[in-house]
């Protein structure tokens, strides 16, 4: 919902879990209230060290153009990527 890009996850719970659902409808409203949250879910994604993310970002990093774009705009261009 960040990103506006599908994405799936693979969960194995080892106890007892509740799994929840969000809507994007829902999760614009909780944006309303609490505007921050965004941001800090982004900061998080920046974070992630998965391969796949890794070669994105330093496929993107060798092209001249994009050098000197800030991490919003590289998280935006790696999570709209059709891979």
């Amino acid at each position: 919902m960040i990103y506006g890009c599908n994405r799936t996850a693979t969960v194995k719970s080892l106890k007892y879990s509740t799994l929840a659902m969000l809507s994007k409808s829902n999760y614009k409203e909780i944006l309303i209230e609490f505007p921050s949250l965004q941001q800090e879910l982004k900061q998080n994604i920046f974070g992630y060290k998965d391969r796949m993310k890794k070669f994105q970002r330093e496929s993107i990093e060798k092209v001249e153009y994009f050098q000197d774009i800030g991490e919003d705009a590289l998280h935006d261009i790696i999570y709209n990527l059709d891979t």
